[in-house]
């Protein structure tokens, strides 16, 4: 760990370099944020529109068109990066250029850049992962919801009732899902119950704790399409992809860092890779 620490990073996933998003921190009326995209990503007038709704941010946009030349903008003055998901998900058996992690593992240790990874402890730690999701979803009165006596998602009551169509539209909306899955039919959903990342393993809990519908990240086909029938166990499922499920923790470990320590410069980098077509 790096004994003078100015700048962190926080991401969903920890250095995985792609289309990102740097929200600089500053202490000027007017935040700057910093937009890396692929080239031509977005419409031309999106930026526009962007800036009229939320005067309050001054945008710079910069393109890049490969992942190699959007490193050095990442890499060049950061000592931190706080992640959900691990950089070593999986144990490594050698440290060399031949791999993808361990590449990156040694472009970090050349860097001196430490790195922090939560994952399931963010999950059930109050004021986590799934706690954020309440919040943004507006789902009051939040209680642990139990996999194996760890309390990794949440379960509460929507401020009015829904139907599954509509709590999956506001899902979407919410969390920026480019789409979202959804099975079930119900009118009047408003005990719910969410899952950051995957919560395929934890419908039937969700069902137990008299959940009307489940939202995680990844559910499955499989699981979704068995949960729905039409008799009094039936459970609205809503999959809003894995990373739209993590990536709003960011905000709070930006939070802690600078809660922490006002010195410090703490930027939120946007990880996913994958993108709907």
């Amino acid at each position: 760990m790096n004994k003078n620490v100015r700048k962190v990073i926080a991401s969903s996933t920890a250095f995985v370099m792609a289309g990102s998003m740097i929200l600089s921190c500053g202490c000027s009326k007017k935040q700057q944020l910093v937009i890396y995209n692929w080239g031509e990503y977005i419409a031309e007038d999106t930026i526009a529109k962007f800036e009229a709704k939320y005067p309050q941010y001054d945008v710079v946009y910069r393109t890049f068109e490969t992942n190699e030349t959007m490193y050095p903008n990442l890499e060049n003055g950061y000592d931190v990066i706080v992640s959900h998901h691990p950089f070593i998900y999986k144990g490594l058996k050698s440290v060399d250029d031949l791999g993808y992690v361990s590449a990156k593992l040694i472009s970090l240790i050349e860097s001196g850049i430490s790195v922090m990874s939560f994952h399931t402890r963010l999950d059930a730690v109050s004021g986590g992962v799934n706690d954020r999701l309440c919040e943004l979803l507006e789902i009051r009165d939040a209680e642990p919801l139990y996999d194996e006596g760890i309390p990794l998602g949440r379960v509460g009551t929507l401020e009015s009732a829904l139907s599954a169509r509509e709590l999956a539209l506001k899902v979407k909306s919410v969390l920026g899902s480019p789409f979202v899955l959804l099975s079930g039919s119900k009118e009047n959903i408003s005990r719910v119950a969410v899952v950051g990342g995957s919560g395929k393993d934890m419908i039937e809990a969700a069902r137990a704790a008299g959940a009307d519908a489940l939202i995680s990240g990844r559910l499955d086909y499989h699981p979704m399409t068995d949960a729905f029938d039409f008799n009094e166990r039936n459970i609205t499922l809503i999959e809003a992809g894995h990373f739209y499920t993590e990536n709003p923790v960011c905000e709070v470990l930006r939070r802690f860092v600078v809660d922490a320590d006002l010195s410090v410069e703490c930027d939120v980098y946007c990880s996913n890779v994958i993108k709907a077509i």
